[in-house]
């Protein structure tokens, strides 16, 4: 397992090190009275388990819940944390790019420069960021939709707007400079500042993203997949597949999400099937965005997989569990401008049988957390169904779905 490690202390995914340290994020919740000297460093703090979520009324430092008597938690509710997360306000720069990672990442920002085979990436909170071309790709003007993965060669998109798809150039990415790109196209070779660009698809040899570490969730959007967490006086030094170690103050985090050997994140990799409303419109849910192709954000709330759909959608996944399904749902905050919007219902169902299901959601609400036992191996179905079908205005998301095996 990967755990997460204080100064002079890191934590691997292997031996039995976790065991002494995943305990004290949930042991706040039985054993406050033990816990004396609060730091104001963590505010607001709350943790997801299978069983549910507990929010902490009471200020808490990181460093506390870390080093809590774990003895005072159960083995069941060490065994089941999946999430934690804390208030905060940190100031952020302004962000006019999103950088996509082979391994799911999708971080906001600013490109710096770089090179043949590297880029420099800012971070909205300020931290720079040395990425290694190889996994990127692409990068994309804020507000486009869902990057189109570059197929034998890399594609430089210039000119256009949002409603407008610009000109597309195959050919090479040269190096990636603090002013622009080089790159070689069918004319040749040639420079184009930022101002002229607006998405660079880079051809990427994909490989699969390791089913371990943490999602990495940043205040003011953005995520990223990392291996290990290190905290560092008011931070934490992360490490990823992608990108060097680096370090990022804890007040620009907004939660973390585990992904160890005993979370299965619900994706294309299980090659779910797929039932979804026929049309004009191409309402095929989409993996990791919106039914339209955006990010995926519910009421502000932001996902890093998931899935988007136009209800009514069936998607079915073959021979899962046992464990506990945990996800969230909710109507996506693309519909903000639909003249007409439907509340969508959610059902989970297992071997035919409903096992969990949401209120009614409208547009704006709060992301609901839907949990349920798959006693054994089996088939589950994510089902999304509305209240008054409407041509366009049922966009139902799943957020972050995971079977968290039960010890």
């Amino acid at each position: 397992m990967v755990g997460i490690g204080k100064r002079g202390r890191r934590f691997y995914p292997r031996g039995l090190l976790l065991v002494s340290i995943i305990p004290s994020f949930s042991v706040f919740l039985v054993a406050w009275p033990l816990l004396q000297e609060v730091d104001d460093g963590l505010r607001g703090a709350w943790v997801t388990t299978s069983t549910g979520q507990s929010l902490l009324d009471s200020d808490i430092s990181l460093t506390d819940l870390l080093t809590s008597n774990s003895r005072a938690l159960s083995k069941d509710a060490v065994s089941n944390w999946i999430e934690v997360g804390w208030d905060g306000t940190v100031s952020l720069l302004s962000a006019a790019w999103a950088l996509h990672l082979d391994d799911g990442s999708r971080l906001l920002g600013n490109p710096l420069g770089g090179g043949e085979d590297r880029l420099d990436w800012e971070l909205p909170c300020g931290t720079n960021l040395d990425v290694d071309l190889n996994g990127v790709r692409g990068i994309s003007r804020l507000g486009l939709g869902m990057p189109i993965r570059a197929t034998e060669k890399d594609t430089l998109v210039l000119g256009g707007n949002l409603e407008n798809p610009g000109d597309p150039r195959e050919g090479w990415c040269l190096a990636v400079e603090e002013k622009g790109v080089v790159f070689e196209g069918p004319a040749g070779e040639s420079r184009h500042g930022w101002s002229q660009v607006r998405e660079l698809r880079l051809l990427v040899h994909h490989s699969d993203s390791p089913n371990a570490g943490f999602w990495i969730y940043f205040r003011g959007g953005g995520h990223m997949r990392v291996s290990e967490i290190m905290e560092t006086g008011e931070g934490f030094d992360l490490e990823s597949k992608w990108v060097k170690s680096f370090y990022v103050p804890r007040r620009a985090v907004e939660r973390l999400a585990q992904r160890d050997a005993g979370v299965r994140e619900l994706d294309l990799s299980l090659s779910p099937s797929i039932r979804f409303p026929e049309g004009s419109a191409d309402w095929t849910p989409k993996c990791g965005f919106s039914v339209e192709g955006r990010p995926i954000s519910v009421a502000g709330w932001k996902s890093a997989l998931g899935w988007g759909t136009q209800a009514p959608t069936s998607l079915v996944f073959s021979e899962v569990g046992p464990g506990a399904f945990v996800g969230r749902v909710g109507i996506d905050d693309e519909v903000a401008s639909f003249k007409e919007v439907s509340d969508v219902l959610f059902e989970l169902v297992f071997d035919g049988k409903v096992i969990a299901q949401s209120p009614y959601m409208g547009f704006g609400d709060t992301p609901f957390l839907m949990r349920g036992i798959l006693p054994s191996r089996g088939e589950l179905e994510l089902r999304t169904t509305s209240l008054n079908p409407v041509p366009t205005g049922t966009h139902g998301d799943w957020l972050d779905p995971v079977i968290k095996t039960l010890k």
